[in-house]
């Protein structure tokens, strides 16, 4: 008998009823574990302006992204954000004002003071526990802070914004989209798209950098704008591929899904667009880091002054 056989006759893999991760009993949820979750659930957006007083409504969700009924337990919750998921400093901890039950959903209440030196993307989580301290659920969001004009922290504008993304890709209503009549792009899809340049960025050759989507030099934004419509386009190119079934109905060809080339030729170009840029600055940097100062094609000024 195989290792980790337990001498059932089906393939593990194969129990579509299988769920492995009940939760607690506190909440009595069923959900359905995560690497078998047939509608996996993406982190939440949270969009916001800067220094605004704002009361917040989160959902907490399982794997498929249902909402879990926190009426079975007697339950508290903690909201925290930090600049990304690896930081050890917090930049927000907050006790949510309200607890729903059946809708699964807590109420934080932010002052202008929390967000005022905030902008650009953030990790952030609702924790619930039970009357032990004992976490009970997690669920993850992205929160996105747009800058105001009276308080831009950074020069150029700050970080790149959702509907800026949506502007370059045409996407901004779903009117504009006649065959979909929706929105290409969900909000979570673009939030990704924008933070994935900045990982890559870190990444790719030297030195080393350690960016975030808030700390991320406003002087690249526009590269960093072409690279996240690029991703977006990828991801489409994949879909597309994946349900592309040209047919015949009632003697009329449909084959509406037949653009996959298209989209994956011009996330191409904007991806090598931006790879280019990337690959210069980060030469730039590296013989910074062994001359000094140098002048940058891309920035038109020292580099040092930013």
């Amino acid at each position: 008998m195989p290792i980790c056989d337990d001498g059932s006759e089906f393939n593990p893999d194969s129990r579509d009823d299988y769920k492995a991760n009940r939760g607690p009993a506190e909440l009595d949820h069923l959900t359905d574990d995560l690497s078998r979750s047939k509608c996996s659930g993406s982190a939440q957006v949270i969009e916001m302006t800067m220094g605004q007083k704002v009361r917040l409504t989160l959902f907490v969700v399982d794997a498929n992204g249902e909402a879990v009924d926190l009426s079975s337990a007697s339950v508290s919750a903690k909201f925290y954000v930090k600049d990304r998921i690896g930081d050890s400093a917090l930049i927000l901890d907050k006790d949510p004002a309200k607890v729903a039950g059946a809708g699964g959903s807590v109420t934080v209440s932010l002052d202008p003071d929390d967000t005022l030196n905030l902008q650009g993307i953030y990790s952030a989580q609702v924790v619930i526990l039970n009357a032990s301290d004992e976490i009970l659920w997690v669920t993850d969001y992205y929160l996105s802070i747009a800058p105001t004009l009276d308080n831009l922290i950074a020069t150029g504008g700050g970080p790149i914004t959702v509907a800026e993304v949506r502007m370059m890709l045409r996407d901004t209503c779903p009117g504009q989209n006649l065959l979909l009549d929706d929105f290409e792009f969900g909000d979570t899809q673009v939030t990704y798209a924008i933070v994935w340049p900045v990982q890559e960025f870190n990444s790719l050759n030297f030195p080393k950098t350690n960016y975030t989507p808030s700390s991320f030099p406003t002087k690249w934004r526009f590269y960093w704008l072409r690279a996240a419509c690029g991703y977006l386009l990828e991801m489409a190119a994949a879909g597309y591929m994946r349900d592309h079934l040209p047919y015949n109905a009632g003697g009329v060809a449909v084959d509406d899904k037949a653009k996959f080339a298209q989209y994956a030729q011009r996330s191409t170009q904007l991806l090598a667009e931006w790879r280019r840029f990337a690959v210069a600055i980060k030469l730039e940097l590296n013989i910074e880091g062994g001359y000094g100062s140098v002048h940058s094609a891309y920035g038109y000024r020292n580099i040092n002054s930013y």
